[in-house]
Formats: structure tokens, C-alpha cells, sequence
């Protein structure tokens, strides 16, 4: 069914580049233009051997940080990553960083895949019952070749 392809479309998808963050499914809430007062940095985003690339790569790294408190909260930004070194629970304005809060994976759906999930859809073309050899019974014209 259609229904079927768009939803699994939005559950593949990762907004934000966060890993299992998907449209329809949000384990990372997200906070532009503010960041956790006690940070540690983690990575720097770039090209050379030791940088990374990816939010993904963030996370992989944060993972790995003993400092980095958990569940994990990140501060992204500058081409830079951080996390926070405690829950962040008073995060204060900034003008170049967004803090991602890692929510879970049990947290249900996003409103959007609410809305998928409660979609209900018709199909306007109901399939013939048995299948035929041509589009209709008796064609009412013969094919023919142009010149």
C-alpha cells in the first residue's frame, strides 16, 4: 500500500542528521541557539584524519568521552562538538549552537508519525478480479506501423 512506503520512507529518514532521529520517531529533542554552560569538547567537524564528519560521529565520540554525562546532551556548533558534563538542566542562549538531548527510544511517535499512523487511505482503482491478456476485451483498432 502506499500508506506503507511513505511511512517506512519517514521511519528510514534522519532528521538532523541524528542517529535514529527519524521523522517519524524522535530520540534526540533539539535546541537551537542554546548551549549547556558545563561542556566538554568532544570533536571538531572537518576534513584532517582526527576530525569528524558526521553527527553520528559526534555521538560515537561523546559515547566514548567518561566525561560526558549521560543520558547524553550535546552542544553542536562552530564546527565543534560537545557534551555536557551534567544533565543541563538551565541551558543558556547562544547565538551558534544547538543542544541536542538524547530522549530515547521509547518515547513514541513524533506528531508526525502520528499522523501516519491514523492516516486512512481509499484507493480510487480497485484491481479487476481476474487478469487479462490485453487493457480491454475487443480493441477497436489494430495496431499499425508509421511510415
Amino acid at each position: 500500500s502506499p500508506l506503507v512506503n511513505r511511512y517506512a520512507w519517514f521511519a528510514a529518514y534522519e532528521a538532523a542528521s541524528m542517529p535514529g532521529n527519524a521523522l517519524n520517531r524522535e530520540t534526540w529533542s533539539q535546541l537551537t541557539s542554546f548551549s549547556c554552560p558545563n561542556n566538554s569538547w568532544t570533536a571538531g567537524y572537518g576534513d584532517a584524519s582526527w576530525q569528524i564528519q558526521t553527527n553520528a560521529e559526534c555521538v560515537a565520540a561523546a559515547e566514548a568521552d567518561a566525561s560526558c554525562a549521560t543520558p547524553l546532551v550535546l552542544n553542536i556548533g562552530w564546527d565543534a562538538c560537545y557534551c555536557a558534563t551534567d544533565a543541563c538542566d538551565a541551558p543558556v542562549a547562544t547565538s551558534y549552537m544547538t543542544t541536542y538531548r538524547y530522549a530515547g527510544d521509547g518515547q513514541g511517535l513524533a506528531p508526525l508519525g502520528e499522523r501516519y499512523e491514523n492516516f486512512s487511505w481509499e484507493s480510487p482503482c480497485q484491481p479487476s478480479r481476474a487478469p487479462t491478456l490485453s487493457p480491454t476485451l475487443s480493441p477497436t483498432l489494430s495496431p499499425t506501423l508509421s511510415p
